[in-house]
């Protein structure tokens, strides 16, 4: 089992070697940096600006939804293996989930405006 973690350490390590050794430089022209519209050259920024407050919602929706489904699985679990371990794991996991709600209250993460 070492020797094959090794030999993937190693794998992963020659092939970071081997893109830095092989990897061409391109020339920074200012005509590839920027954006065309229509043969025009623009004059504003083009990308719209993403709020922050929206990209930590859509986190924190992504967060909890992957640990109910954590949860929601875990009951089968419950069923097949009833042992103190699981047990404690369990309650370690759902007093971590309520914390990062609390925490989430607190410094006001979930109001929207």
């Amino acid at each position: 089992m070492m020797i094959m973690l090794l030999f993937s350490f190693l794998f992963v390590f020659i092939m970071f070697l081997l893109v830095m050794i092989l990897e061409t430089k391109k020339k920074n022209y200012f005509s590839s940096n920027t954006s065309i519209e229509c043969g025009f050259e623009i004059k504003m920024f083009s990308r719209p600006f993403m709020s922050i407050r929206f990209f930590m919602i859509s986190l924190l929706f992504i967060i909890f939804d992957l640990e109910s489904i954590f949860l929601f699985s875990s009951g089968n679990i419950f069923l097949i293996q009833n042992s103190m371990h699981y047990n404690i794991m369990m309650i370690l996991f759902l007093l971590l989930l309520l914390l990062s709600i609390f925490l989430e209250w607190k410094n006001k993460f979930l109001e929207w405006y």
